[in-house]
């Protein structure tokens, strides 16, 4: 066989795709993906579609939506509400965006979960965010906005 396949480089992609599933896609519209790839690839076919999709990827084409601040100054607050409100990412952002003064480069990674979220940002902000955001209805919930706690 005259075929090399990069596999670390690929178990990276794979990697970043499964974190981007986790914490950025909206489920609902991946879901409605497989249902497509479901109804149109047979059950004894799916790995070898898959097989072949990475395959014709170019090495560095997959750009999962998770962004990473180069920042090293971002302090996390906890915000009190997560996946079980149908939140993501997308949403977190557009709430800090709007309600105040951020910019998006003030904004780093978030981690949602399943009643709890977890969002970086500059610490120049995170008071005026905190004030805002804290008491706040959103999708039908009062936010509970404060600075994360250290894990132990």
């Amino acid at each position: 066989m005259g075929f090399s396949i990069d596999e670390a480089a690929l178990q990276e992609q794979l990697e970043a795709i499964l974190q981007d599933i986790h914490e950025n896609i909206d489920i609902d519209e991946l879901n409605a993906y497989r249902k497509v790839f479901r109804k149109n690839v047979s059950f004894f076919h799916r790995s070898y579609v898959a097989a072949y999709l990475l395959k014709n990827l170019k090495a560095g084409s997959i750009r999962p939506g998770i962004r990473r601040s180069t920042r090293t100054d971002l302090v996390t607050l906890f915000v009190g509400i997560g996946k079980s409100r149908r939140v993501y990412p997308k949403d977190l952002v557009g709430l800090i965006l709007d309600t105040t003064s951020t910019q998006k480069d003030d904004i780093g990674s978030i981690k949602i979960l399943d009643n709890y979220s977890f969002v970086e940002v500059s610490p120049e902000h995170a008071d005026n965010i905190i004030a805002t955001l804290n008491g706040m209805t959103y999708r039908g919930r009062s936010l509970n906005v404060n600075y994360a706690k250290k894990k132990d």
